[in-house]
């Protein structure tokens, strides 16, 4: 061989090696000098050839960390010492280069003895130790989220439907465990209709589709999502499949949509009329009975709050304008009537309520009722005018009772002076009926009365026509209300206790003294009638009477379904107590 082609081929064999993708070095053995260094060999570790070339100055720089540059130094002399190549590779070394950028690189020396020279190659694996490092994390990530996911399990599966890895909470409900499900196929774990069923989904994700649907499993609902597994390239390595129990979900959405339906019956069946608006457009949504209540059609009706406001009854228009406004600032109505005009011109009554419904602060939507009110409020003029009527049939009643009994007493009056009887009592029996009937005359007392001013007539009547003898009269009466049929036996008692009070315990005594009082305690009314004159008598049995008095006494302690109880002592006491009518037992206004 000529030396201009040694020359020629040396040279084609440097141009080869200084474009090989790998740093290429060769060393003196025993000098520990480079003879050659290609350009890839300088570009990896990224410092100037005159550093690269000492090995004291290239360990120096390379490895700057003085531990780190000694364990490596250790270990790569060791390794050449052994003369063992399979001793001279060293994976993931991590360099420093000039400008301050780190990388990761595969250096190997391969020894030639007998010629003095030392082969250093070496690969910068930077990119691929990030991806083998993203890929660790991604991998963790997955099994994290995998072992962790409620209700359900996570599955990856290759090109050929194996499965290559599974978790998931979920997992333990199938009775499998990951080990049954890794390296087999679909249907090398599931009943044939199952695998008949799913695998399509699991075909598709390998197409590229994202399915997601619902199926059963046992008594279980389930949620599956399948789709396509890509790689950095975008390149379909795989599939996953993701399923959730979702049997309680699903339960709780029967039973929404259930009483959804039936929220919905009760709204047709009621004919409730709702409403819903955008407060940005003024656009209304109304449902059907609402179109019914307004007697127009979703063709007719503009579909806007104007649209709205051109049923409204023109004497009613302010009001209901002022209360939807409310509502638009934020305000919720209740119980708002107004009138409508239908196209046909028949008007009806509505009742309307409206609410705003606020999204981060603000008013977002607008919502609200209309209940036709027409009947009802037809049925409320007509009640009306029968309590009218009934109120002055009753006050055209008791006048004529009044009048009667004013009759009942002039005729008791005559019988006495043409008798010559005793009929002052059955008088003012008579008369304390009557005053009844002069208070329930008023309309405000048709159900109840303030027994009050009635009582302190009755003592009035009782203790003036009793006796002409004077003495001293107490009288203690609370407010309180009762109906007539409690209120006229209460008066008659009364009238009986204070009358045989003034005949028979006044003894003409300027001290004698008579005191009533008549109380509303608790659910309780008590009437108590004191006198200080004469005792009552002994041989006289209060609670089985022979006179006609205590006998009307007693009866109508009876009827008041209450108890009489007499007290001798310094003063003669008789004590009546009766429950009240539950719902009269809150005293009146004085």
């Amino acid at each position: 061989m000529t030396p201009e082609e040694r020359r020629n081929r040396n040279q084609f064999i440097e141009t080869i090696l200084d474009n090989l993708p790998i740093g290429l070095a060769v060393n003196y053995v025993d000098e520990g000098t480079a003879t050659y260094m290609n350009r890839k060999f300088e570009e990896i570790y990224g410092w100037p050839r005159e550093i690269i070339t000492d090995i004291t100055s290239f360990f120096e720089n390379v490895y700057p960390d003085p531990e780190y540059r000694q364990q490596l130094n250790q270990r790569i002399m060791e390794d050449i010492a052994s003369g063992d190549p399979q001793r001279m590779k060293w994976s993931d070394i991590e360099i420093q280069r000039e400008d301050g950028s780190t990388a990761v690189v595969v250096a190997q020396n391969i020894p030639i003895l007998d010629q003095n020279f030392m082969i250093s190659t070496v690969v910068d694996v930077s990119n691929h130790a990030r991806s083998e490092e993203a890929l660790g994390a991604s991998e963790s990530r997955y099994r994290a989220l995998a072992k962790h996911f409620p209700n359900g399990m996570i599955a990856l599966f290759d090109p050929e439907l194996r499965y290559t890895a599974v978790s998931g909470q979920g997992l333990a409900e199938t009775g499998l465990a990951e080990e049954d499900f890794v390296g087999k196929r679909l249907r090398d774990i599931f009943p044939g209709e199952i695998a008949d069923r799913d695998e399509p989904a699991l075909y598709a994700a390998l197409a590229g589709e994202t399915r997601d649907s619902t199926v059963p499993f046992g008594e279980q609902t389930f949620r599956v999502i399948t789709g396509p597994v890509y790689d950095p390239d975008d390149t379909i390595i795989g599939g996953f499949v993701m399923s959730q129990d979702i049997t309680e979900l699903q339960r709780a959405q029967d039973t929404v949509n259930e009483s959804a339906q039936k929220l919905q019956l009760a709204v047709d069946t009621a004919r409730l009329g709702i409403w819903t608006m955008d407060p940005d457009s003024s656009e209304l949504e109304w449902n059907v009975p609402m179109y019914t209540i307004y007697g127009t059609t979703p063709e007719s009706f503009g579909g806007d709050v104007d649209a709205w406001r051109a049923f409204i009854h023109p004497d009613d228009s302010d009001e209901a304008n002022y209360w939807f406004l409310k509502i638009r600032e934020g305000d919720a109505v209740h119980d708002i009537e107004f009138r409508i005009v239908r196209p046909d011109g028949e008007v009806r009554y509505v009742l309307a309520s409206g609410t705003p419904v606020f999204r981060n602060g603000t008013v977002s939507e607008l919502i609200g009722i209309n209940i036709d009110q027409t009947e009802t409020q037809q049925d409320r003029v007509r009640l009306r005018d029968l309590l009218a009527q009934n109120e002055l049939l009753m006050r055209e009643s008791n006048h004529r009772v009044k009048n009667n009994l004013n009759m009942i007493t002039s005729l008791l009056k005559l019988a006495e002076e043409s008798l010559s009887v005793d009929l002052s009592n059955v008088i003012r029996q008579v008369d304390t009926i009557r005053i009844v009937h002069e208070f329930i005359l008023k309309p405000e007392n048709i159900d109840a009365f303030d027994v009050a001013p009635y009582i302190h007539q009755v003592i009035e009547s009782a203790a003036g026509g009793a006796s002409q003898t004077q003495f001293q009269l107490t009288v203690n009466v609370d407010h309180f209300r009762l109906p007539a049929t409690t209120a006229i036996p209460m008066g008659l008692v009364v009238n009986e206790l204070v009358t045989n009070a003034v005949r028979h315990g006044v003894t003409g005594a300027p001290e004698d003294r008579i005191t009533v009082s008549v109380v509303a305690h608790g659910s309780e009314c008590r009437i108590d009638v004191e006198n200080g004159g004469h005792p009552f008598p002994e041989g006289v049995d209060v609670y089985s009477p022979t006179t006609l008095g205590l006998q009307l006494i007693n009866a109508l302690v009876s009827q008041l379904q209450g108890t009489l109880h007499l007290e001798r002592s310094t003063n003669t006491r008789l004590l009546v107590e009766f429950p009240l009518p539950a719902d009269t037992r809150r005293p009146a206004e004085g």
